[in-house]
């Protein structure tokens, strides 16, 4: 009986003191865009922050349809074309919690355009450079036609 008591203390604080990535507070991250886009135009996509920490840090991958849309350029840190970017934002304090990073496209077809987050997104916080955990939101939207966008007006 004492032999088995033992074992179990053993594994509860196996359990409880065990080596695991522990985050900060949280955080979240958007991809947004207006919506109402018709091939040939040029639309934008922003990404947006909100975080309750200072923030020093955004590492991420950002996956989309090249054959959709063809990316044009971006803010500082983002880079990448042929339907993957690559965000690595480094060195800025951001004082507020909040930033907005934007992307420039040229919609090339019609059809459903979505963009990803491909890979974890990594936020660091600037007191204790530590990673946040973070909620991801995707973005899903239409890319129309001229004659699709005219017959929805009406």
């Amino acid at each position: 009986m004492r032999k088995n008591i033992i074992i179990l203390l053993i594994f509860v604080f196996a359990f409880l003191f065990r080596n695991e990535n522990v985050f900060a507070s949280s955080a979240s991250i958007e991809l947004k865009s207006d919506g109402a886009v018709i091939v040939g135009d040029k639309f934008d996509v922003t990404m947006e922050v909100d975080s309750e920490e200072t923030l020093s840090g955004i590492e991420t991958y950002i996956s989309y349809d090249a054959d959709m849309a063809e990316f044009l350029s971006a803010d500082d840190g983002i880079a990448g074309g042929k339907g993957l970017l690559r965000v690595n934002i480094k060195n800025f304090e951001d004082l507020e919690g909040k930033l907005k990073y934007e992307m420039k496209f040229l919609a090339r077809t019609t059809g459903a355009f979505n963009m990803r987050f491909s890979d974890e997104v990594h936020l660091y916080a600037v007191d204790t450079d530590d990673e946040i955990s973070v909620a991801a939101g995707d973005l899903e939207m239409r890319i129309k036609n001229k004659r699709e966008a005219s017959s929805d007006s009406t």
